[in-house]
């Protein structure tokens, strides 16, 4: 026998690493699909051997959601009228990155959940055609709401409103997060809150910052830096971000979080020190990422903009659309040169040299994970992610408390602070995870009765309790943890900022903006580039507006259809409450006019010019 014949080092011949590795992930897909089938009540329909469950679809699976909503479900179904007519409900869990396209399909296919959150699926958007109208169940009260179950500490307002208000007067927001304003009717039922969006930072971190600011402050030769940061004495804010003022330093010296924007810059500049001085290599004043960008922009947009837009608001909507925004550019109303939209792109590009290099490749459970593991400062998130992260950072190997911030202004005395002193108002906020009701579900009374529960006082508050999230319910405490999220009225209207929305125009200007905040380019190429899409003959704003007109014209035949609808079931005596319906579509229908809003618009902007057409 030769020496390669008895080398122990010879493997079997069906005993090959690819192979192997292609039955291991053949297995995973098998099992994932049994999972996901059995889960979904698909294996049941198949076999002949399907039970009456309530299916409850959704893409939360940040920490403590499931399984919140798992002890209330528990508690739902051992209801004695639950049991008896022989039924469960059943929550199921759906990746963020997979949650479309199962819908979608399951929508199309006729099989979808009797619930399922909206907002992820493109075809969730088709709510008259795939979900049940909800209107005339949420003008009833909810039933679960009794003398015996709404305690008496409550206001006497608000318990009257539990107990003997319609169901829809129950929620924190007037139920507007599940009403429809094309259709004129209530198609989801929000079952908590999305809670507001704050600056998450390390109090270790932070206070090890102030210190090393404060002593830089004191020394005789101050480092680059600091002296980059500061306003010089005899100075301008054109010299620097913020003044060494005796506020400052009493600040520094205060265990209070940071509540200037300058001094957010200042304490990220320090964690850079504090990472260098401590040889902490990952260590970055902000965990930034693609999700991150986006937060920075959206929050900021208001502050820096809504004095130069207000005059664009045409339609006295208090907000500004992407039409109003092209419309004022077109007309020279505005230009990107403007001090405050300069100071804006600026300031986003100045926050992001403190992201961690290569942030645009990161998502969001990225930067989570890189603040819970301490290799960051600051975090900027919303009170979804809060239970999760409280949670983890308790349970480290080394555990850090958790101060949460808004996300700061420009302070007096500060770059900015002129025209950029006001955050955006949260007082319009909308409540979170809108469910709706499928509308070929077998299981309506019984999908319906489950949300009633889980939005009752009780139900709520059990569910808030063993959450960590905020409630849905009125009179409904958060926990004490989550207090700070709950949303600030103080501010301007989140809505007054220029738009960049739609077609070509929005893809250009969203990429040329990553690339100018992550230090790819100049200031003026970035203008220079987004204006050429804007201008552009055949792909720019005038495009935008052909396209808007075709939209507006669709959507009012969509209303008059509707409009006929309620006709109907009002003459026929189907509705009698579909006359106030009726009136209402109508004004919206006036309005439309077959798209003269939007003529109405373009002529105001661009006065005597023939309207675009492509």
């Amino acid at each position: 026998m030769s020496e390669s014949e008895s080398s122990p080092s010879m493997k079997p011949a069906w005993l090959n690493a690819n192979l192997f590795g292609a039955v291991i992930l053949f297995g995973s897909f098998i099992i994932s699909i049994w999972i996901v089938m059995v889960q979904t009540g698909t294996l049941d329909r198949f076999t002949g051997r399907e039970e009456r469950v309530v299916r409850f679809l959704h893409w939360q699976l940040e920490p403590g959601f499931r399984e919140a909503l798992d002890k209330v479900i528990a508690e739902y179904n051992a209801l004695p009228h639950v049991r008896e007519a022989g039924y469960r409900v059943q929550q199921v869990a759906i990746s963020e990155k997979f949650y479309s396209q199962f819908l979608n399909t399951h929508l199309i296919s006729g099989t979808a959940p009797d619930l399922s959150t909206m907002g992820k699926a493109s075809l969730a958007s088709q709510v008259d055609q795939f979900y049940e109208p909800l209107a005339a169940i949420v003008d009833e009260p909810n039933h679960y709401n009794t003398e015996e179950t709404v305690p008496d500490h409550l206001l006497a307002e608000i318990r009257r409103a539990l107990i003997e208000g319609p169901w829809r007067d129950t929620f924190a927001d007037g139920l507007q997060s599940g009403y429809n304003d094309q259709l004129k009717n209530y198609y989801a039922i929000p079952v908590s809150n999305w809670g507001s969006i704050r600056l998450y930072y390390n109090r270790g971190y932070m206070k090890q910052a102030k210190a090393i600011v404060l002593e830089a402050l004191e020394s005789e030769v101050r480092p680059a830096w600091l002296e980059a940061r500061l306003i010089p004495p005899g100075g301008t804010t054109d010299d620097g971000w913020l003044p060494d003022t005796p506020e400052l330093r009493e600040w520094l010296r205060s265990d209070r979080s940071v509540d200037t924007l300058g001094r957010l810059l200042l304490v990220s500049d320090a964690v850079w020190e504090l990472a260098r001085r401590q040889n902490l290599p990952f260590l970055v004043p902000i965990s930034g990422s693609s999700y991150t960008r986006d937060l920075f922009a959206d929050r900021y947009a208001p502050t820096f903009h809504h004095g130069l837009v207000s005059e664009f608001d045409l339609d006295h909507d208090s907000n500004i659309s992407a039409l109003e925004t092209f419309g004022a550019w077109s007309a020279d109303k505005w230009r990107f040169e403007d001090e405050e939209v300069r100071a804006y792109f600026k300031t986003l590009r100045e926050i992001a040299t403190h992201f961690p290099r290569g942030f645009l490749g990161l998502d969001r459970e990225q930067a989570n994970r890189r603040f819970i593991m301490q290799n960051a400062a600051m975090l900027l998130t919303g009170g979804w992610d809060a239970s999760g992260i409280f949670k983890l950072a308790r349970e480290q190997a080394d555990p850090f408390e958790v101060g949460v911030a808004l996300l700061p202004v420009p302070g007096p005395g500060e770059r900015f602070h002129g025209f950029a002193n006001q955050p955006p108002s949260e007082a319009g906020q909308t409540l979170g995870v809108p469910m709706a009701l499928y509308k070929l579900s077998s299981m309506k009374d019984e999908a319906i009765d489950f949300l009633r529960y889980l939005t009752s006082y009780k139900g709520n508050q059990m569910f808030v309790d063993h959450s960590g999230w905020l409630p849905a319910t009125i009179g409904v405490e958060p926990t004490r943890e989550m207090r700070p999220f709950m949303p600030e009225t103080a501010g301007i209207i989140g809505s007054l900022h220029l738009r960049f929305l739609g077609g070509n125009v929005a893809t250009v200007y969203r990429g040329q903006l990553y690339l100018y905040i992550g230090g790819d380019i100049t200031y003026e190429e970035f203008v220079a580039n987004v204006e050429a899409a804007m201008g552009d003959r055949r792909m720019g704003v005038n495009r935008l507006w052909a396209e808007q007109f075709q939209r507006d014209r669709q959507v009012d035949r969509n209303t008059q259809m509707t409009l006929s609808t309620q006709a109907i079931r009002y003459l026929s005596g189907i509705d009698p409450d579909a006359e106030e319906r009726y009136f209402q579509i109508l004004q919206r229908s006036l309005t439309l006019s077959n798209g003269l809003n939007n003529r109405m618009m373009w002529h105001r902007f661009f006065p005597g010019e023939p309207e675009p057409e492509f």
